[in-house]
């Protein structure tokens, strides 16, 4: 099973090789669909679903990047019209330079407000793909390394997390649809709620209910500005069945209704 931060090791001592590259739209027809590719897979989506990598889960959520290997079984779960940017790609083999630079580029990571900036960046190359494929292949290989070298930052950050924290926040990202509880999260954590309330605020300097609470708002964020589900979907999704307690939130929040915040479109920013 894919734990939180899993990462693959890829081959960046060269420019890829693009081989097709585009924006694709899946969920329509086919609620399930699955692939073996023969070349790398990058992908920026912008829905919310699962896919499983030889039989292990991720989730896939709006404003997150995966990448996956050759040879990787991979299966997705669509909950309807589900839109991303990807490419297809070769690297050189592990080892087959001299120079060779091999490094560790997680399995997904949410982007959070880099999103917007890095997808646009993709883009840009989608559109030069026909006319300018060395820049084209520039781009991808530059894009690459960046996403390498967040999440080598990312990998240093929680080492020293207590493992009752890390063990609730995983618990916590992966399943925000549930109606979440301290004493259940506690439970599963093996402390008690007191301890598990004092880990939080000692390392992450807040409560297991302000945590929570922003992992919603920020996946509300962005399902409304990244995707075309339902208000009342988005709501259920982030775990507030309530509509009207939903709209509450993201007014007192963002400063305004999810109707007025999803209209502003992906680049806005409080």
């Amino acid at each position: 099973m894919f734990e939180a931060g899993s990462t693959w090791n890829i081959q960046l001592s060269h420019a890829p090789e693009i081989h097709w590259m585009g924006r694709a739209v899946h969920g329509l027809e086919r609620r399930v669909e699955r692939y073996v590719l023969w070349a790398w897979a990058i992908h920026f989506y912008k829905y919310e679903g699962d896919l499983f990598l030889d039989g292990d889960r991720v989730s896939i959520r709006p404003g997150s990047v995966g990448i996956i290997p050759p040879g990787v079984r991979q299966e997705y779960r669509y909950r309807g019209r589900s839109e991303h940017l990807f490419a297809h790609f070769s690297v050189p083999e592990s080892g087959s330079t001299p120079e060779a630079e091999i490094l560790p580029i997680a399995v997904m990571q949410d982007m959070g407000v880099d999103f917007a900036r890095i997808s646009q960046r993709f883009e840009d190359a989608i559109n030069a793909a026909g006319e300018r494929p060395a820049r084209t292949s520039a781009r991808i290989w530059d894009i690459l390394w960046e996403l390498a070298e967040r999440t080598m930052r990312t990998s240093e950050r929680p080492r020293g997390r207590h493992a009752a924290v890390e063990h609730t926040c995983q618990i916590i990202q992966s399943r925000l649809s549930e109606p979440l509880k301290l004493t259940g999260l506690a439970r599963s954590a093996g402390v008690s709620p007191a301890h598990l309330t004092r880990l939080f605020r000692s390392e992450l300097s807040e409560t297991v209910t302000d945590y929570l609470r922003k992992c919603r708002l920020d996946r509300a964020w962005h399902l409304l500005l990244h995707s075309d589900l339902p208000i009342k979907q988005v709501a259920c999704d982030v775990g507030i069945q309530d509509l009207q307690l939903f709209n509450k939130t993201i007014r007192r929040a963002f400063g305004v209704a999810p109707r007025a915040l999803r209209e502003r479109g992906p680049n806005y920013r409080v």
